[in-house]
């Protein structure tokens, strides 16, 4: 596996080889397979509410995660490992690990993969980077350290319709969490770009 660590951390890619691919999509499957398993036994189980109980549901869940009588793949395994393939490839991080309100999946795909590209870089301080890149990337990992070094914060947008004191009583935190971001991109600098 080949590692394209980029400036911007968030935007880091993989390439695999095909048998690492291959080996990929047998993860994939089987972490599908799992969460089929543990889907089917809560549809089976009795001893709670029966309002559950479901062989029938089961029996779908299961079907649909397992390989057909001619061998053939499923197509929520493909649409997975394609999806996630692609995460690997071309993706970044965005979601919970950048402080938003979803899944990322590119977390989802190294975890499976077995890497972490951001080892060590919490969701605050992801963000942090990821405005310190700025929307497109144009800024370089020399202007982001920078930026992060210096940051302060600035009251606008849907913080002017707040009380001054409200947006006030978070700068310590941000700024702590700028130096964080700050100190992990240094490392991150020396490690990969020196």
């Amino acid at each position: 596996m080949k590692i394209n660590w980029h400036q911007n951390p968030l935007r880091t890619t993989f390439e695999l080889s095909e048998a690492e691919k291959e080996a990929f999509r047998l993860k994939v499957r089987l972490e599908l397979m799992e969460e089929a398993m543990a889907e089917a036994a809560f549809l089976l189980d009795r001893d709670e509410s029966r309002e559950h109980f479901s062989p029938d549901r089961a029996l779908k869940e299961l079907r649909a995660a397992l390989p057909d009588d001619d061998g053939r793949e499923p197509p929520r395994v493909h649409q997975q490992f394609v999806m996630l393939l692609h995460e690997l490839e071309n993706g970044r991080h965005c979601g919970d690990c950048t402080c938003r309100g979803i899944s990322c999946g590119k977390c989802r795909a190294e975890q499976i993969l077995g890497v972490d590209s951001t080892e060590g870089l919490g969701n605050h301080a992801g963000y942090q980077i990821d405005a310190a890149f700025g929307q497109n990337d144009e800024r370089g990992i020399d202007q982001a350290i920078e930026l992060l070094a210096a940051y302060d914060p600035v009251r606008g947008g849907l913080w002017l319709s707040l009380p001054e004191e409200d947006f006030t009583s978070n700068i310590p935190a941000w700024k702590a969490q700028a130096k964080t971001a700050h100190d992990w991109l240094v490392n991150y600098r020396a490690d990969h770009f020196a």
